[in-house]
C-alpha cells in the first residue's frame, strides 16, 4: 500500500508512513471514521428537516390551538347557563 500523503510504499502493517511519518489508519479505523462521518451528515440532515418541518406546521398548531380555545369556552358558557337554568 502507499502513503495518502506522499505515495511512499508502506507495508501493511505499519502504523506511520516511512518517508513522511503520517499516521496510517487500518481499513477498520478508516470504516469507523466514514462511518461517524456519514452519521453525523445524516444527523444534520435529519434535524433540518425536523426544524423545517416545524416551522411549517407552527402556524397549523397556533391555528389549531385558538380554535380548540374557543371552543372549549362556548362549551363552557353553554354548560354554565344550562347549569343557572337548573
Amino acid at each position: 500500500m502507499y502513503c495518502p500523503k506522499c505515495g511512499a510504499e508502506v507495508d501493511e502493517k505499519a502504523a506511520f508512513c516511512p518517508g513522511c511519518g503520517y499516521q496510517i489508519k487500518s481499513k477498520s479505523e478508516e470504516f469507523v471514521d466514514d462511518a461517524a462521518r456519514v452519521t453525523g451528515e445524516v444527523i444534520e440532515g435529519a434535524v433540518d428537516l425536523t426544524k423545517k418541518a416545524y416551522e411549517k406546521t407552527k402556524p397549523v398548531v397556533k391555528d389549531a390551538a385558538k380554535k380548540t380555545k374557543g371552543l372549549v369556552k362556548g362549551v363552557a358558557k353553554k354548560l354554565k347557563g344550562e347549569e343557572e337554568k337548573s
